[in-house]
């Protein structure tokens, strides 16, 4: 009998969108997988066709990005999940679940990991009172039986102010897609290279580091794929 992973996703948008299919998608050949989720406006519609037909998928109707009552709610809401689904390994992603699933399971009977994929402390467009808010939220969080896999180097330094059960794996990607796409395109003479990212354009991405750089190469091309308020 396969092994069940449960992944808790309050913030299934954006990269983490992509991310929860990439590796749901790949886990789901070895392991029985459950995604117990939310969506953001930036999901996709059909964001079901985007995972293989062999993943649960649960909807988890309290989940909301905001701090309010209604997390008290989504708190039992995953016990409960969690008892329907008896998982072996859980894993939860972004600054919600992260919080909410760390007090929720003690992570002793169940293997409990957290990926923050951003700290929310780390935003530059909050104020000094919820920075120091949410630094505190994630300090008193990262003392329960926990290992944090961060997504970056930066991160993972970040975790390691308040444990020791931290490690780290960069973003992949799904280099099979990638060599379809390279395989279809033609080589085109007397172009000058082409460096692109894939990204929302907002502040934590950083786009003014961005231009900066293609300013200096100017012998190269420089293409930023993806929208957001800047």
């Amino acid at each position: 009998m396969r092994k069940k992973v449960l992944f808790f996703v309050e913030a299934m948008g954006g990269g983490v969108f992509t991310y929860i299919t990439n590796l749901a998608n790949g886990l789901s050949k070895e392991f029985e997988i459950y995604v117990a989720y939310a969506t953001r406006p930036q999901t996709p519609k059909d964001y079901k066709k985007y995972f293989n037909k062999d993943v649960h998928l649960i909807k988890v109707k309290n989940f909301d990005r905001k701090i309010s009552f209604k997390d008290i709610n989504a708190f039992f809401e995953m016990k409960k999940i969690c008892q329907v689904v008896k998982p072996d390994i859980i894993h939860l992603h972004s600054s919600k679940a992260g919080i909410l699933g760390r007090w929720a399971f003690n992570g002793k009977k169940i293997p409990l990991f957290y990926t923050p994929h951003g700290y929310s402390f780390l935003m530059t467009d909050i104020s000094k009172q919820k920075e120091k808010f949410y630094r505190i939220l994630e300090k008193l969080s990262a003392s329960r039986n926990c290992t944090t896999i961060s997504c970056s180097y930066g991160e993972n330094q970040e975790t390691k102010e308040f444990t020791t059960k931290a490690c780290y794996v960069d973003n992949g990607i799904n280099i099979e897609k990638i060599n379809k796409v390279i395989a279809h395109t033609k080589k085109k003479k007397n172009k000058k290279p082409v460096v692109f990212t894939i990204g929302r354009i907002s502040i934590q991405k950083n786009p003014v580091l961005f231009n900066k750089i293609a300013e200096h190469f100017k012998d190269l091309k420089f293409v930023w794929i993806g929208d957001g308020n800047l």
